[in-house]
Formats: structure tokens, C-alpha cells, sequence
């Protein structure tokens, strides 16, 4: 005969009490990519990331050849100190974004952690030059 184990549909390495701590949690870790917005202006990008739930030295910030990088690596443990526990969780999250920035200054940028949003200001170079006359000898 066949046996019948109810609920393996849902996923091999989780059973359902899992599927229920997971939805009515009240982590408040980070889980996703970061969501941004990018305004180009006149002189100029603004780019706004949402970012809920992380502190700005878990985040880094980084211009390197008309990319910018924003990285956010996140440790944290849901651990209650009970000598009986049945279950301890640490987790560690780690997301990039890359952002193509074209003509930016690289030494004109500012960046603002506020309410669960990175706003990072990145001024536009005033002169750059795409052509170059060059003398003949």
C-alpha cells in the first residue's frame, strides 16, 4: 500500500507550522532586493532606495567606472535565552544593486539614511569633454 504524508506539496525542506511562523512573523529583517528610483535631472541623479530595517553600517556605497554599487550585508538572530529552547535562528542577508551613471562626478556625491530610504545625490560633471583636437607635428 501506498502511505499518505499530508502537506508535501508545500516544500520538501519545510513542514506547514513553518509556513505559518514565516507569515505571521515580526522579524524585522531585511528580505528582497532593494527597490530604487532614479531621477535624471539637469545637473544631477537622485536615487532613492528602500531599504526598511537596515542601519547605514550595514550598507556600503561605491563609484567605480560610471557604476554605482549599493550593498547591504544584514547578520541578526531570533534567539530567546531559555535553556529548553526547541528553536534558534541566525540568519545573515546580503543584496547589490549596480546603477549605470553617466558623466557623474565621481568626488561630488552625497548620500541620507532616513526612515528606511537611502536618498544618494550624485552631481552631474559640468564639462565633460568627448572630443579631443589633436596638433600635427
Amino acid at each position: 500500500m501506498y502511505r499518505i504524508a499530508p502537506y508535501t506539496s508545500i516544500s520538501r525542506n519545510r513542514d506547514l507550522v513553518d509556513l505559518f511562523d514565516d507569515f505571521f512573523s515580526t522579524s524585522k529583517s531585511y528580505k528582497g532586493n532593494l527597490r530604487i528610483d532614479v531621477q535624471d535631472l539637469e545637473k544631477e541623479y537622485i536615487i532613492h532606495a528602500d531599504v526598511p530595517g537596515i542601519k547605514k553600517e550595514e550598507m556600503e556605497i561605491h563609484f567605480e567606472n560610471e557604476r554605482l554599487q549599493i550593498s547591504v550585508n544584514k547578520e541578526g538572530s531570533n534567539e530567546e535565552e531559555q535553556d529548553n529552547y526547541i528553536h534558534k535562528e541566525r540568519y545573515m542577508e546580503s543584496v547589490n544593486r549596480s546603477i549605470y551613471l553617466k558623466d557623474v562626478d565621481p568626488k561630488k556625491f552625497s548620500a541620507k539614511l532616513e526612515d528606511g530610504v537611502l536618498t544618494i545625490v550624485a552631481q552631474k560633471q559640468e564639462d565633460k569633454i568627448n572630443k579631443y583636437m589633436i596638433d600635427i607635428d
